[in-house]
């Protein structure tokens, strides 16, 4: 399920060094076609246990450039709105949609943070954060905007980021 950066690689294809603290979670983790950028990997990851605490989502974008390349980072992703003093479980679910109707492609995501532990297992809870695609092709956050999709309580399904963010109206430069 969850794959160290080495093992993610084509067969014949270096590791990027860039991502060796991070476990890439395949099932979240997509070749796609993004503006500005062309067909690139989205990876998903989650900050190693050894390095770090707390353990947190991390998101980058890579080269998709075939199978004997090198694997390299292209893009980081600002901090996730998620990760604030929270351990993660899960990344949950990611969707690529322009939500602001400005012609580039914006990015949800859904993780489950824990908030504890009971007789059946750990307890989680979703929290949903949107990266804006910005006219320089690079990816801002609206932590005020992610802050009220949480408190609200639009945060279980992508559906219903989609739905409480269309109905607003964001510009983004």
């Amino acid at each position: 399920k969850q794959q160290r950066s080495a093992d993610y690689v084509d067969e014949d294809a270096q590791p990027d060094p860039d991502l060796e603290p991070y476990t890439i979670q395949r099932e979240q983790s997509f070749t796609t076609t993004l503006n500005g950028w062309g067909e690139v990997k989205f990876i998903s990851t989650l900050k190693d246990e050894d390095t770090n605490d707390l353990i947190q989502a991390k998101f980058f974008l890579e080269a998709n450039s075939g199978k004997h390349a090198e694997n390299k980072v292209q893009y980081e992703f600002p901090e996730f709105y998620g990760n604030n003093g929270r351990m993660i479980d899960r990344i949950k679910a990611v969707s690529f949609k322009d939500l602001n109707q400005d012609g580039r492609t914006d990015i949800v995501i859904i993780a489950d943070y824990i908030t504890g532990v009971n007789a059946h297992g750990i307890e989680t809870h979703p929290v949903a954060g949107i990266y804006f695609q910005k006219k320089d092709n690079t990816y801002t956050t609206l932590p005020e905007l992610d802050k009220n999709i949480n408190q609200t309580g639009h945060n279980r399904t992508l559906q219903n980021v989609i739905q409480c963010v269309s109905n607003q109206r964001i510009n983004v430069q």
